[in-house]
Parts: structure tokens; sequence; C-alpha cells
């Protein structure tokens, strides 16, 4: 069998199978144990997977700081969705300092849906219109 001969993509698409309960019991922790075995070999979609399970808590105790630590791995060999979760981190300040200029770049970098969507929201002047509003406030200019 593919997993019992250290098949690291096989490891993961269990994991995945794990997580989403098909055609096996749903069980995050068993998720999380099989995609963390495959990200510690260096697959960048095991290593995204663990990032997504502890920022959501499933399987493992929630850790934004693990999170950014396994999206900055999986992104540094270019997986396109950890870059879009990088992103999403600097976003809403999750274990980073919050930088809509870095979360830019890392949008820019992923190209995926997910994170074309969060630009067009970042653009908007409704987005904008909000944080103009906040900083205003927060800087005493509003009240």
């Amino acid at each position: 069998m593919a997993i019992e001969e250290n098949c690291d993509d096989a490891r993961y698409m269990l994991g995945v199978c794990h997580e989403k309960g098909q055609g096996i019991e749903q069980s995050y922790e068993k998720a999380f144990c099989l995609f963390h075995e495959a990200a510690e070999r260096g697959l960048a979609d095991a290593e995204n997977a663990v990032g997504v399970c502890y920022e959501k808590g499933q399987g493992v105790e929630q850790s934004y700081e693990e999170a950014v630590k396994w999206y900055s791995g999986a992104a540094e060999k270019r997986n396109k969705d950890a870059m879009c979760n990088l992103g999403n981190c600097y976003r809403y300040g999750r274990a980073v300092k919050r930088s809509y200029g870095k979360a830019i770049q890392w949008y820019k970098k992923s190209g995926t849906y997910h994170a074309q969507e969060a630009l067009k929201e970042i653009y908007s002047k409704n987005f904008l219109h909000k944080w103009i509003k906040i900083i205003q406030f927060e800087f005493g200019i509003l009240k």
C-alpha cells in the first residue's frame, strides 16, 4: 500500500479523506497526524494543511503562530494556497503585525480565486472607507 511505502502524496490524500469524512470516518485528529507526517517530509500541500489545522484548531490546539510557520514553509515552496493564507494572516494580524501591504503582496503572489476576491475587497471603496474611519477614530480625529 502506498502509505506504508512512505508515499507522502498518499498520506496527504488520506488526511484529506479523514478531514472531510469522504469514504472514511471523519476525524480531524487523524487528518492532522497524516498531514503532519507528510509535511515533516517536505510536501508543500501538507504543510499548508497543517497550517490550516493550527489556524482553525482542527485536530490540534489552535495556534496562529504555528499556522504562520507552516504557511511560510509551504509558501517558500510556491504553494499558492499557503500564500493566500499568509495574506489573510497579515490582513487580520494573526500572529504577525497587521500589514495590508504585505497582505496584498501575498495575495498577488498567490493568484488564487480567494486571493483575488480578497484583493477586490481591500481595494473596494467600502472597505477602505471603513478603515479610514477606524484610523481616524483611533487617532482622535473622529469621536
